[in-house]
């Protein structure tokens, strides 16, 4: 079969593509309209991988590894930029309306532990939301975030932590946890529910509060079966 070779003659591939420099020129380029991919390949010189772009910041790809979309410039390992209203978005799509739970578009955190050390808390991966202080526009800040934790790996046991700042500082608003076979708790101000519902603030604040915007505000106990309904202390 018949090879092609576009600045060498040296020709190891069906097609193949050299060049001593990174000149815009010397790139490849895929032209529809104004809609431009560029490959820049491998630079055997440097001993690196160079970038692909697709139209100017549309997708970026560094020879890092990094992606961008919407910027040429990526942060992280995925980073997804925008100036427009309502955007970025991430769209998970299933077209199947009958799939059942475990088929649903997943999102999953995993972290994986090769060398055996299984410590007793594992934070498994972290949401946040970051803003900026409106006096300082460059400061960030996070103003709140969901944790989710294998709190005893050992039980395959687990926790979520909901995270919520007030003068620059996280504050720990709201925990779930695994405590037993079908026995989970909520932590409202502790990270350590004692209770199926565990409430607990500073000095005069652990306060709960039921309001009713008309009628009568109501709170029953309801213990089933049992003709004690319950105490209120």
């Amino acid at each position: 079969a018949g090879k092609l070779g576009f600045g060498t003659t040296v020709l190891n591939k069906e097609v193949n593509f050299a060049t001593a420099t990174q000149a815009e020129e010397n790139k490849l380029h895929f032209e529809v309209g104004t809609d431009i991919w560029k490959i820049y390949g491998y630079d055997r010189t440097n001993g690196h991988y160079t970038d692909l772009k697709l139209q100017g910041s549309t997708l970026f790809i560094s020879g890092s590894g990094k992606v961008g979309i919407g910027t040429a410039a990526p942060t992280e390992e995925l980073h997804l930029y925008s100036t427009a209203v309502n955007s970025p978005t991430i769209l998970l799509q299933n077209e199947n309306d009958s799939a059942a739970h475990a088929s649903a578009p997943q999102v999953e955190f995993y972290l994986q532990d090769d060398n055996g050390s299984n410590p007793d808390l594992q934070d498994l991966g972290i949401i946040k939301w970051t803003g900026h202080d409106k006096d300082g526009p460059y400061n960030k800040f996070t103003a709140a975030a969901i944790s989710g934790s294998a709190d005893d790996p050992g039980n395959s046991s687990g926790r979520i932590d909901f995270g919520v700042a007030y003068s620059d500082t996280m504050l720990n608003a709201m925990t779930i946890r695994g405590a037993a076979a079908g026995d989970s708790r909520v932590g409202i101000g502790t990270a350590f529910p004692a209770y199926a519902l565990d409430i607990s603030g500073s000095v005069d604040d652990a306060i709960v509060r039921i309001k009713a915007p008309s009628g009568v505000a109501q709170l029953f106990l309801d213990s089933g079966a049992n003709t004690n309904a319950g105490d209120i202390f």
